[in-house]
């Protein structure tokens, strides 16, 4: 039998999500996971309605979500709003879910692409 000796803590930071901080219409948010092989930003329902948000400005949209639990979720699309990360702010549309999760939002690939930024998970930064 092979054993391996325990990784130090400083060779698995690139290992770590990556959480930054962004405000949604002036708004601060924290816990704002950025994620490079999603497809959809996705919002939890309970963040939706912290940012004082109505019901009737999300829409049905066509994507299910299926989480860790094999549990499939409709999503809700919402207006779009304006997102702010650093000194960047960018019209962004979210999907509601109801959902928990450890994070606040997820950014995923596309706006990655459309703030022309790359994402350092190694160094826990990203860079426009």
């Amino acid at each position: 039998m092979m054993e391996f000796e325990k990784v130090p803590i400083h060779n698995v930071k690139h290992l770590r999500a990556l959480n930054i901080l962004a405000r949604i219409n002036d708004r601060p948010m924290s816990k704002v996971l950025v994620d490079g092989s999603s497809i959809l930003n996705p919002i939890p329902y309970k963040y939706f309605k912290k940012l004082g948000r109505m019901n009737n400005e999300i829409i049905l949209s066509k994507f299910q979500l299926a989480n860790f639990t094999v549990e499939v979720n409709e999503t809700k699309n919402l207006n779009i709003v304006d997102l702010t990360v650093g000194f960047k702010t960018l019209k962004t549309s979210f999907e509601v879910i109801k959902a928990n999760g450890l994070y606040n939002l997820l950014l995923e690939r596309d706006w990655i692409h459309a703030n022309q930024c790359i994402l350092l998970t190694l160094h826990q930064m990203l860079v426009f």
